[in-house]
């Protein structure tokens, strides 16, 4: 009966470590996609959609680490890479909210913002 039992565990055992191995190469592989396509900039996701209140700030937050420059700044370079050197001053005191739902149809804005602001 124990012998059974331990027998049942290895097993359960075996078919975890091949289940994490596998995540573990879906992983690295969906990684090196990311990294090839340009989405990754030290070793952090640059390609972020801004669709969320978080999302925004973090993306702000990026804009800063990479560009080295203070908030305002960071938001400014957001704000243009979403409406365009013309048109960010008009729209720059919107809430958070509207500057999501004119993000939805913008490809590459954290990239553009933190070339902006380098």
């Amino acid at each position: 009966l124990i012998e059974t039992n331990c027998n049942g565990l290895l097993s359960i055992f075996d078919d975890f470590a091949n289940m994490f191995a596998m995540k573990l190469l879906l992983n690295a592989i969906s990684t090196a996609g990311h990294v090839m396509s340009g989405t990754v900039l030290h070793n952090r996701m640059i390609n972020v959609r801004v669709s969320n209140d978080k999302l925004f700030y973090r993306s702000i937050g990026m804009v800063q680490d990479f560009g080295n420059v203070d908030f305002e700044i960071g938001k400014q370079c957001l704000l243009i890479s979403i409406y365009g050197e013309d048109k960010y001053k008009e729209k720059e005191n919107d809430p958070v909210s509207k500057h999501l739902i004119a993000a939805t149809d913008v490809n590459k804005i954290v990239p553009v913002a933190i070339l902006l602001a380098s």
